[in-house]
């Protein structure tokens, strides 16, 4: 009886333990993982894995032609016909965005996978 009392209690300490090590593993993978982000796009925290939400042939907005819209962090932005891209390091795409006064979201750096 004191064995199996001793055994649940060690599972539980072990699994306390995985929750604990994925949690810390997860929180600096999510802090250091995108450490190759440049200074002059990324103040540490607005640059994220974005994805793509629509492209367009031919759209044009209210003083610029678009080509795509992206979501980073949440937040959708515009992608100009022109913005310049910067090549990816992990091949995947990123963005780095900055919030106006009225928490809108503008473009500052996209970084694009290398074109095979």
């Amino acid at each position: 009886m004191v064995l199996r009392d001793l055994n649940k209690l060690l599972w539980g300490v072990v699994l306390i333990l995985v929750i604990v090590v994925s949690f810390f593993t997860f929180s600096i993978i999510n802090v250091f993982g995108y450490s190759w982000y440049p200074s002059d796009c990324c103040s540490g925290k607005d640059c994220d894995v974005a994805k793509i939400v629509m492209t367009f042939d031919f759209w044009f907005g209210d003083k610029e032609r678009y080509e795509m819209m992206i979501n980073v962090m949440g937040r959708n932005v515009m992608v100009p016909i022109n913005f310049p891209r910067r090549e990816s390091k992990d091949s995947q795409m990123h963005a780095c965005i900055r919030l106006d006064t009225s928490e809108i979201a503008h473009l500052r750096c996209l970084f694009m996978p290398p074109v095979n």
